[in-house]
């Protein structure tokens, strides 16, 4: 995945996101975090693309019967 989009840091970024949702109150930035200490995620990752789009007329006249 992390080739796919072009994310080469992505198994760190998932480890330190691992970390934090372990440790919610470790007041330390990612960066300070050894990525020795962070979990390791070992299974896959699925992605399933999908798209949704939301139209409205803010100053609609017709209202709902249209003209």
């Amino acid at each position: 995945l992390a080739a796919e989009i072009d994310m080469p840091n992505l198994p760190a970024l998932l480890s330190h996101f691992l970390y934090y949702q372990q440790n919610p109150n470790d007041p330390h930035k990612a960066s300070e975090i050894p990525i020795t200490d962070c979990p390791h995620f070992k299974g896959s990752i699925s992605v399933f693309n999908s798209a949704s789009a939301w139209f409205y007329a803010p100053s609609n006249l017709s209202g709902l019967g249209g003209m």
